[in-house]
Protein backbone atom coordinates (compact mmCIF):
# COMPACT_ATOMS: atom_id res chain seq x y z
CA UNK A 1 0.00 0.00 0.00
CA UNK A 2 1.03 3.28 -0.98
CA UNK A 3 1.17 6.28 2.07
CA UNK A 4 -2.07 8.11 0.62
CA UNK A 5 -3.87 4.40 0.34
CA UNK A 6 -2.86 3.67 3.92
CA UNK A 7 -4.12 7.19 5.16
CA UNK A 8 -7.23 6.57 3.02
CA UNK A 9 -8.45 3.43 4.52
CA UNK A 10 -7.40 4.99 7.52
CA UNK A 11 -9.52 7.62 7.45
CA UNK A 12 -12.62 5.16 6.18
CA UNK A 13 -11.82 3.38 9.70
CA UNK A 14 -11.87 6.36 11.58
CA UNK A 15 -15.44 7.90 9.81
CA UNK A 16 -16.60 4.66 10.45
CA UNK A 17 -15.65 4.06 13.90
CA UNK A 18 -16.68 7.36 15.13
CA UNK A 19 -20.37 6.83 13.64
CA UNK A 20 -20.47 3.52 15.34
CA UNK A 21 -20.22 5.71 18.21
CA UNK A 22 -22.75 8.00 17.10
CA UNK A 23 -20.47 10.78 16.96
CA UNK A 24 -20.47 13.88 15.31
CA UNK A 25 -16.84 15.88 13.87
CA UNK A 26 -17.73 18.20 16.48
CA UNK A 27 -18.62 15.31 19.08
CA UNK A 28 -14.92 13.91 18.51
CA UNK A 29 -13.41 17.29 18.20
CA UNK A 30 -14.80 18.04 21.82
CA UNK A 31 -13.87 15.53 23.48
CA UNK A 32 -10.81 14.44 22.20
CA UNK A 33 -9.40 18.57 21.70
CA UNK A 34 -8.66 17.98 18.06
CA UNK A 35 -9.64 20.64 15.69
CA UNK A 36 -12.80 19.69 14.13
CA UNK A 37 -11.05 20.61 10.41
CA UNK A 38 -8.27 18.51 11.43
CA UNK A 39 -10.83 15.51 11.87
CA UNK A 40 -12.06 16.18 8.42
CA UNK A 41 -8.64 16.41 6.82
CA UNK A 42 -7.81 12.82 8.55
CA UNK A 43 -11.27 11.46 7.31
CA UNK A 44 -10.83 12.42 3.98
CA UNK A 45 -7.49 10.97 3.87
CA UNK A 46 -5.56 14.59 3.07
CA UNK A 47 -3.80 14.41 6.20
CA UNK A 48 -2.21 11.17 8.18
CA UNK A 49 -2.82 11.29 12.14
CA UNK A 50 -0.12 10.76 14.75
CA UNK A 51 0.52 7.90 17.63
CA UNK A 52 -0.66 11.05 19.89
CA UNK A 53 -3.93 11.89 17.74
CA UNK A 54 -4.80 8.30 17.27
CA UNK A 55 -4.63 7.81 21.00
CA UNK A 56 -6.85 10.63 22.00
CA UNK A 57 -9.35 10.14 19.43
CA UNK A 58 -9.15 6.31 21.02
CA UNK A 59 -9.84 7.44 24.29
CA UNK A 60 -12.42 9.91 23.24
CA UNK A 61 -14.21 7.28 21.77
CA UNK A 62 -13.27 4.55 24.64
CA UNK A 63 -11.94 2.26 21.55
CA UNK A 64 -8.87 0.51 22.25
CA UNK A 65 -6.23 1.99 19.80
CA UNK A 66 -5.11 -0.28 17.24
CA UNK A 67 -9.12 -0.94 16.40
CA UNK A 68 -8.60 1.78 13.94
CA UNK A 69 -5.87 -0.09 12.47
CA UNK A 70 -8.04 -2.74 11.69
CA UNK A 71 -8.56 -1.66 8.10
CA UNK A 72 -12.49 -3.31 7.28
CA UNK A 73 -15.83 -2.47 7.87
CA UNK A 74 -15.89 -4.73 11.15
CA UNK A 75 -17.48 -3.62 14.21
CA UNK A 76 -14.51 -2.76 17.37
CA UNK A 77 -14.33 -5.33 19.53
CA UNK A 78 -12.34 -3.61 22.55
CA UNK A 79 -12.33 -0.39 25.02
CA UNK A 80 -9.92 2.24 25.32
CA UNK A 81 -9.32 0.49 28.64
CA UNK A 82 -8.83 -3.30 27.10
CA UNK A 83 -12.74 -4.40 27.56
CA UNK A 84 -14.31 -6.72 25.67
CA UNK A 85 -16.96 -4.25 23.71
CA UNK A 86 -19.41 -7.23 22.89
CA UNK A 87 -19.82 -8.77 26.63
CA UNK A 88 -21.10 -4.99 27.46
CA UNK A 89 -23.17 -4.85 24.28
CA UNK A 90 -24.88 -8.30 25.48
CA UNK A 91 -25.34 -7.24 28.65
Amino acid sequence: MTNAEIRAEFGKRLKFLRKFRKMSQWDLSRLSGIDRAYISEVENGRSAATIDLINRMARAMDLYPAEFLVFSREQPVRSYEGKNLSDSATK
